[in-house]
């Protein structure tokens, strides 16, 4: 696998932690847009009474 083209680090921990990162940075940024109501129209709703 060529990794340098795919820009992505050959270190499994490596790669995780940069994976984890971005997804921390994007659900913090959901929430706080969930917070605002700038969703677009997405929202989390109950169905039944479950989350």
């Amino acid at each position: 696998m060529h990794y340098a083209a795919l820009g992505r680090p050959q270190d499994a921990g490596e790669f995780i932690a940069a994976l984890q990162g971005r997804l921390r940075t994007s659900l913090d940024r959901f929430g706080q847009a969930l917070a605002e109501g700038t969703t677009g129209g997405v929202a989390i709703v109950q169905k039944h009474g479950e989350p």
